[in-house]
């Protein structure tokens, strides 16, 4: 969208939820099952679960950076706020998508894999939602007889999805989930990472942050990474991470590093 035409966006946008959600379970609007309902077919309903939770953080955080949109002070922060919007409607949608698929046909045996894939993309960005955003998630009322409820519990996205690989890594399916996670690998959310990194740590900060992995990556020296500015640095510190498969990792221990900062 040009700076023109987002020039017009005021308050009368629209912003509209994909989910409902009362705490312990979802709502998932505009799908139809044909007479199946969403928390009773045949799919793992660990992955199910997850995939639900993923796609209801997403939800949150387009519908939250919509309303910034709409509240914005000036173009530059509109602009800021759109693009961060469409960039989790976008991802959001994909794993609604991946659901819908199920309407075609309820029985497709690929739908899983599909579901697997949706989830393995997005969920470095939905953990961040969820472990460093906050996002507030409005409860709603869900309707108790509609087909399309999923129910979620209470835990954490980030246990739902080790839940889910360690019932994977101990069926048959130990080796598909490995091939769906390296075909995933080229989607890691390298810009939102960045941002994140950009959000938390000032120049000396990133190097402490360098300096404590190493703990865990002896190999890893930070005066050896180019860049003058932060921006540059945390660039180029990613590229040298993904280059030694290492990417995914520390990004985990970022998180882990940001929370026990925050909480401390």
């Amino acid at each position: 969208m040009s700076m023109r035409s987002l020039f017009g966006l005021g308050k009368d946008m629209k912003c509209t939820h994909l989910i409902r959600y009362d705490g312990k379970k979802v709502e998932l609007s505009g799908l139809s099952f044909q007479g199946f309902e969403l928390g009773k077919l045949a799919i793992d309903q660990k992955l199910l679960q997850a995939v639900s939770q993923a796609m209801m953080l997403l939800d949150a955080s387009q519908y939250h950076f919509c309303e910034a949109v709409k509240n914005a002070p000036d173009e530059e922060s509109k602009r800021k706020f759109y693009d961060l919007m469409m960039q989790d409607k976008v991802r959001a949608q994909d794993i609604w998508m991946g659901l819908a698929a199920f309407t075609i046909n309820p029985e497709s045996k690929q739908v899983e894999e599909v579901l697997t894939k949706m989830l393995l993309q997005n969920h470095t960005r939905a953990l961040q939602i969820e472990e460093q955003e906050k996002i507030d998630i409005p409860k709603e009322q869900v309707e108790p007889d509609s087909p399309n409820n999923v129910e979620i519990g209470t835990s954490s996205l980030k246990d739902k999805i080790n839940d889910l690989e360690k019932s994977y890594l101990d069926s048959p399916k130990a080796n598909e989930f490995q091939k769906l996670r390296a075909q995933t690998t080229s989607r890691f959310d390298y810009m939102g990472f960045l941002r994140l990194i950009d959000e938390k740590f000032d120049l000396e900060g990133l190097k402490t942050l360098c300096l404590e992995y190493r703990n865990r990556y002896p190999k890893l020296d930070y005066d050896n990474i180019s860049g003058s500015t932060k921006q540059a640095k945390a660039r180029e510190l990613i590229i040298y991470l993904e280059k030694r498969n290492r990417l995914v990792d520390f990004y985990d221990f970022v998180i882990e590093y940001i929370t026990s900062r925050d909480e401390a």
